[in-house]
C-alpha cells in the first residue's frame, strides 16, 4: 500500500522540506537526480517556495510518490534535523544500533493509520527514571525546537564527541540510558536523538532534569576550551525553561 499522508502531516512534511532545501534550486536539484522529475513541469516554480514546496507534496500524493519523495529527501539531506524527525514520526525510518548511515529505512507494512490516535505524531518513549514511592514526575517543559537543533549543532562541533564512546560521558549519571534510541555511527543523528529524547524526559528523582545532567557532563569535559563559553550560554537558556516548571 502506497504511504498517504493526512493535513497534517503534510504540513509537517513542508515545514521539514522548507528547513532542508531553502531554495526552489535546492528542490529542482532534488527532484531531479533523485526522482528523474523535472520541477518546473509540476510544480508552479515562479511561486514562492511554500508554495512550490506544498505542490511538490501534491504531486507525490497524487502519483502515488510521497514515499519516494521522503526517502530521496533523506538520502539528499541525510543529517536534517527535521527530515529525520518527522520520517521517525510516521514510521518511515527507524532507529537501530548498528546502523551506519543514519536512519534506516523499515518496511512500511502498516495500514494508512495504525497506531495513532486522533492523527497525533507519536512521541519518543519516556524512561521511568523515578522510584515507585516517588511523588508523581514533573512534567518536563516544551523546549523550543531551535534551542534544541542549537545545542545538537554545539556539541557537534567538539571533536571529543565524534566517537560514540566520546557521546556516551554525555550520559554520566542518567538512568537507563541502555533504553535510549541511539546511531552511534553517525554523530549528528546520534546527538540529535539524545537531545531530542532527554527533553522529554521526566525529572529524575535526584531533583536533576536529564537535560541539564548532559549539559553538566558536557561541560566538565570541555572546561578551559573555546567551546565551555558557548555551552555554558546554551546551559543558561535551557535553565530558563526549567525554571518555570
Amino acid at each position: 500500500m502506497a504511504l498517504s499522508l493526512n493535513h497534517i502531516e503534510q504540513e509537517e512534511f513542508k515545514n521539514a522540506l522548507l528547513k532542508a532545501f531553502p531554495k526552489i534550486a535546492d528542490l529542482r536539484q532534488l527532484t531531479y537526480f533523485k526522482l528523474g522529475v523535472n520541477l518546473d513541469e509540476h510544480v508552479n516554480t515562479n511561486s514562492n517556495l511554500s508554495q512550490c514546496v506544498m505542490e511538490l507534496i501534491q504531486w507525490g500524493e497524487s502519483e502515488s510518490r510521497t514515499e519516494e519523495l521522503i526517502l530521496a529527501a533523506l538520502k539528499e539531506r541525510p543529517t536534517n534535523v527535521y527530515l529525520v524527525r518527522f520520517a521517525t514520526k510516521i514510521g518511515l525510518i527507524a532507529p537501530h544500533l548498528n546502523a551506519t548511515n543514519g536512519p534506516t529505512q523499515i518496511p512500511l507494512n502498516r495500514p494508512p493509520h495504525v497506531g495513532r490516535q486522533n492523527d497525533a505524531m507519536p512521541t519518543m518513549p519516556r524512561i521511568n527514571n523515578y522510584a515507585q514511592n516517588d511523588p508523581p514526575p514533573t512534567v518536563s517543559p516544551t523546549i523550543p525546537d531551535t534551542l534544541l537543533k542549537s545545542l545538537v549543532e554545539a556539541l557537534t562541533n567538539i571533536p571529543m564527541f565524534r566517537s560514540a564512546e566520546g557521546r556516551d560521558t554525555l550520559l554520566i549519571g542518567l538512568p537507563n540510558t541502555d533504553k535510549l534510541n541511539r546511531y552511534p555511527n553517525n554523530m549528528h543523528v546520534d546527538l540529535m536523538f539524545l537531545v531530542e529524547q532527554l527533553s522529554q524526559f521526566h525529572r529524575l528523582s535526584t531533583g536533576k532534569w536529564p537535560l541539564l545532567v548532559l549539559l553538566d557532563n558536557a561541560l566538565a569535559l570541555v572546561e578551559g576550551y573555546i567551546s565551555y563559553d558557548d555551552l555554558q550560554k546554551l546551559r543558561q537558556q535551557f535553565e530558563h525553561y526549567y525554571q518555570g516548571v
